[in-house]
């Protein structure tokens, strides 16, 4: 899923892989709680996430930072695997916090 995400050109495909890579992830935990928090997530924050072109980083970037939530599973490193999770999600927040204040500041409130 990974190699594919990093291959394909097309952006709203590469989102929809990117959607896809976090409610596989929720499920891998066999969290029932988890897996409906993060459909849920992935449903409210459609229109920001998939509405806007560009990521504040760049699409190599995220693949990166999936390959070492992946890497670290596979490794069976908890610790790992939890710090890459949070190093993404920040990097999420952080995009999905900046498309909000774009979309709902004035310039003149310094958007």
């Amino acid at each position: 899923m990974i190699n594919r995400h990093r291959d394909t050109a097309d952006e709203r495909a590469r989102r929809r892989m990117d959607s896809r890579f976090h409610v596989a992830i929720s499920i891998a935990s066999q969290s029932s709680r988890l897996t409906s928090a993060a459909l849920q997530l992935e449903a409210e924050l459609m229109t920001l996430w998939w509405g806007i072109p560009g990521h504040s980083g760049s699409e190599s970037v995220l693949v990166d930072q999936h390959k070492a939530i992946v890497d670290a599973i596979r490794d069976r490193d908890a610790d790992a695997a939890a710090r890459a999770a949070e190093h993404h999600s920040r990097s999420e927040m952080e995009f999905l916090i900046e498309q909000h204040l774009r979309l709902t500041m004035r310039p003149e409130e310094g958007a």
